[in-house]
């Protein structure tokens, strides 16, 4: 009994063991079951989850290149917001000039042409008179403000002759234009030697400086036109050797693709560097049709205004020695200012130039370019105002000088006219500025600046007279006193051009009545006639003339 209760408990014992165990094998299939339905929506939720990071990702890389094209729009758009103005005028600019570019281009031209032999004078008559008139009255389009440098050159350029040496006068620009553009070779009348030494610093060491008296000279031409550097032919007369006429006529022809010239009866290759200059110190040379064919002469002639600012340069380099080593300091930092200032904005149109349009905002080269070029542009330009502030104010206090240079240009070509009574009578600018540097010297010192002025003044009169009287015969010294005073009084003091050119040729119109004095000649009833006609000054003198007939009778008589 005992063991079949235990075999009835152990089978008991048993049987709920399987139905357990059937039971955690039931839980467990439903737990796998479950665990592999969350396991698929775990990986689906894994799948969700790197699908949300990616779109995320993406979407926070274009957030921000967004944001770097916006930062890159926002600095090329302040970049160029200054540019505005100044391009948008520009762009009216070239819009007009367009329209009048061949009225422009045919003064240029003949500017080219013709006008390198005159003087500053003659050229302004030519250009902006007589031919720009005739261009409008043939209903040709031609820009109301023409100008030569102004079409035929570029503040640049202008900058960087004026580097060189250059006067930066009206007149000096066009001379360095013609020397520069010419298609001929030039030919620089050049007795002050303002063309030499600007030439030799705008070509550097590498030019050649010979004479036509220079032992062989035309193997230095060959050298020369073979490799490629310029050459100086000085002291020109007014004759031009003929051997160099090949090189003026420029009679070059292409063989194989190479450029010759015939010289010396051997083919000479021409290298496209080649330069040829020749300047003259002869003040007012007679050159045939034939060399002014071949060769363009420019009159480098000093002008009284240019020959002023080069004489108040010295008198200012004397008296306040500092101020003028500032001012030429100033003036070339100011020029190579204006030169650095555009070869920046030429490199950022470059890189516009060259920018994809498409894709301007994502070109980082562009904006870093703009950035670097805009912060330099405006350094630059601050820097120019303040120097023009500066300039201004130096050149205040330079002006209270202009009386002695002004003198000093006076007197100075008072003594060139010399040489129209003689060939001989030629005076030279570095012997004139001896003697105007001896004046400054020489003058009496005075604290008060208006005596020193005149103290200068007078000193300077009186050496240059008694310099010019060295040289002069005695009967042409009377003369050379005349024409002395008679242009001091012209350019400084009130002289009367109708009253003086009455006094040198008298009055060559008949008398409007018959002389009604018997003790008068009548040449000087004409005379009188004229001078009383001439101006409300000598209405009176009729009047005077007859109310006091016995004193007139004895000065008329004194001077006819």
């Amino acid at each position: 009994m005992r063991r079949t209760a235990e075999r009835i408990d152990s089978e008991t014992s048993l049987a709920k063991k399987i139905a357990d165990r059937e039971n955690a094998m039931k839980e467990l299939d439903e737990t796998n079951a479950k665990l592999k339905i969350l396991t698929e929506e775990l990986i689906q939720l894994k799948i969700d989850s790197d699908k949300k990071d990616k779109e995320f990702k993406d979407t926070n890389e274009k957030v921000q290149s967004l944001r770097i094209t916006l930062s890159a729009a926002e600095e090329l758009f302040e970049g160029l917001k200054s540019e505005e103005v100044r391009w948008s005028k520009d762009k009216e600019n070239l819009t007009v000039s367009k329209e009048k570019l061949i009225g422009d281009t045919l003064l240029g031209s003949a500017f080219l042409s013709y006008c390198g032999p005159f003087s500053y004078e003659f050229r302004k008559r030519m250009i902006y008179q007589k031919w720009k008139d005739d261009i409008i009255a043939k209903c040709i389009n031609v820009s109301e403000n023409f100008t030569v440098a102004g079409l035929l050159a570029d503040e640049l350029t202008i900058s960087k002759w004026n580097l060189e040496g250059l006067p930066d006068d009206e007149l000096s620009v066009q001379n360095g234009i013609l020397t520069v553009n010419a298609s001929r070779w030039p030919l620089c009348v050049d007795p002050e030697m303002q063309a030499i030494n600007w030439i030799k610093k705008k070509e550097g060491p590498t030019m050649k400086t010979i004479t036509f008296a220079t032992e062989n000279y035309m193997k230095h031409v060959i050298g020369a036109i073979k490799n490629g550097y310029s050459i100086l032919i000085e002291n020109v007369t007014e004759a031009i050797d003929p051997n160099i006429s090949p090189v003026l006529e420029k009679n070059y022809r292409e063989k194989a693709g190479i450029v010759k010239i015939l010289l010396d009866g051997t083919d000479v290759d021409v290298d496209s560097r080649f330069r040829l200059f020749m300047t003259s110190k002869l003040s007012n040379p007679h050159y045939t049709p034939e060399i002014m064919a071949k060769s363009v002469v420019i009159n480098y002639s000093v002008t009284m205004d240019g020959l002023e600012e080069q004489l108040l340069n010295e008198v200012v380099r004397h008296e306040i020695p500092l101020l003028e080593e500032q001012r030429k300091k100033l003036v070339d930092e100011i020029n190579q200012n204006k030169i650095t200032l555009k070869i920046y904005e030429d490199s950022l149109l470059e890189a516009l130039s060259k920018s994809d349009a498409a894709n301007i905002l994502e070109d980082q080269h562009l904006i870093l370019t703009l950035k670097e070029t805009k912060k330099k542009s405006n350094e630059v330009k601050i820097l120019l105002d303040n120097a023009e502030t500066t300039k201004a104010n130096i050149y205040i206090q330079r002006n209270n000088y202009k009386a002695v240079a002004k003198r000093g240009s006076i007197l100075y070509f008072t003594m060139s006219g010399l040489r129209l009574i003689s060939s001989m009578y030629e005076y030279s600018l570095n012997a004139f500025l001896n003697v105007y540097r001896n004046a400054l010297d020489d003058a009496k010192p005075d604290h008060i600046l208006n005596n020193r002025l005149e103290n200068i003044k007078r000193k300077l009169t009186q050496l240059v007279y008694e310099y010019t009287c060295l040289s002069i015969f005695e009967r042409h010294k009377l003369m050379f006193s005349f024409h002395l005073r008679t242009m001091i009084m012209k350019y400084e003091e009130n002289l009367e051009s109708e009253e003086m050119l009455f006094f040198l040729r008298g009055n060559l119109l008949e008398p409007k009545m018959k002389n009604p004095f018997e003790w008068l000649s009548e040449v000087a009833w004409q005379d009188l006639d004229g001078l009383i006609n001439l101006s409300p000054t000598f209405k009176s003198l009729y009047t005077d003339v007859s109310n006091r007939e016995d004193e007139w009778r004895v000065n008329i008589f004194f001077i006819y």
